[in-house]
């Protein structure tokens, strides 16, 4: 099986994480959510990496290997 290899260069490199969580006491309840910000960030994620979905499915056990990489400010 071939493999798919991309690099994404991203200008607006989003700052916010998911473990950044937002929660809220709703009658006896404790509701968890996305911040505005980590829904952002989300979002621009899951647009730069949609052009890159197979046409089919992978069938069985895949690997993923992610490298970031960050400029020096």
């Amino acid at each position: 099986m071939d493999g798919i290899a991309f690099f994404i260069d991203m200008e607006d490199v989003p700052t916010s994480t998911a473990q950044e969580k937002g929660f809220r006491v709703v009658g006896k309840h404790v509701m968890v959510f996305d911040k505005p910000k980590t829904k952002q960030a989300k979002d621009i994620l899951a647009w730069e990496l949609k052009r890159y979905v197979p046409a089919e499915p992978y069938k069985g056990p895949i690997r993923l290997t992610v490298y970031w990489y960050f400029k020096n400010y």
